[in-house]
């Protein structure tokens, strides 16, 4: 929420410390890009871990989210999207 106060648009969560996430977290993310949406930026995941990630694709929540391997790449899509 700082960030999109701040009217940041690109908004790149590094996931690479992360080796677990639990429901709470699971909402935090889709509430984040949610907001993000509405405010008209873009919320990204860099690198979670295959926990985090089979989480995510265990809870169905894996499409709502565009997730890069390196961080070049997730900053590279940034630019193609704007």
């Amino acid at each position: 929420n700082e960030l999109l106060a701040e009217d940041w648009k690109k908004i790149l969560l590094n996931l690479t410390q992360v080796d677990s996430i639990d429901s709470l977290g699971l909402g935090e993310l889709v509430q984040s890009v949610k907001i993000a949406q509405r405010f008209g930026a873009s919320l990204r995941l860099l690198k979670p871990q295959e926990r985090v990630r089979k989480t995510l694709h265990l809870s169905m929540l894996l499409p709502l989210f565009e997730i890069h391997d390196t961080e070049s790449e997730a900053l590279a899509s940034f630019a193609t999207s704007s």
